[in-house]
């Protein structure tokens, strides 16, 4: 008998990476906004506050507003707020989310 998939074929192998199978297209905005929640609380719990920490936050914030979760953009903005005022950050981040 051959094996499933085709004479040849390996039965076993290496595990799908995650999101693997995710469509071509944008990823859906709950599985962006759940990576992205758990990155932020990962820098939370081990402290990281630099420039990365600002790209995350700002990230997110503009990924909540494009879909219309203030709730959500409103933590981030709220962060960015603190970290800005740490000297984190850029210039241009600082204004853009100024305007918010």
């Amino acid at each position: 008998a051959s094996a499933p998939g085709g004479a040849g074929a390996s039965v076993c192998g290496p595990p799908e990476p995650p999101g693997a199978s995710l469509p071509a297209e944008d990823p859906p905005y709950i599985w962006v906004w759940e990576q992205l929640k758990s990155i932020r609380q990962d820098l939370t719990v081990q402290r990281i506050r630099n420039g990365l920490t600002v790209r995350v936050y700002e990230y997110h914030a503009r990924h909540c507003l494009e879909y219309g979760d203030l709730g959500e953009f409103n933590q981030c903005q709220s962060v960015l707020h603190s970290l800005y005022e740490e000297g984190l950050g850029t210039l241009a981040g600082r204004m853009e989310f100024a305007a918010y």
